[in-house]
């Protein structure tokens, strides 16, 4: 995971697909979809999530739960 930029209500995350698959990445944008708005872009060899309108209560830290939540999806069964 690469963290690519971040302004004061937006971040971008690229994930290695060599490390994480689609499937995670966009189970965890669908669990944290309350907090944030989501686009998730499959390119070649990054999964990029772009992360904005943040809310206030969320904002110091999504970035690493969002990261911990798609790592802890990526151990689990259902993510293969």
């Amino acid at each position: 995971m690469k963290k690519t930029s971040e302004t004061k209500n937006s971040l971008v995350i690229n994930f290695n697909k060599d490390l994480y698959n689609l499937k995670a990445v966009e189970s965890a944008e669908k669990a944290y979809k309350d907090l944030a708005d989501f686009w998730v872009v499959d390119e070649e060899k990054y999964i990029r999530v772009t992360i904005k309108n943040i809310s206030p209560e969320a904002a110091p830290i999504i970035e690493s739960e969002f990261c911990n939540y798609v790592l802890g999806l990526m151990a689990g069964p259902s993510a293969k």
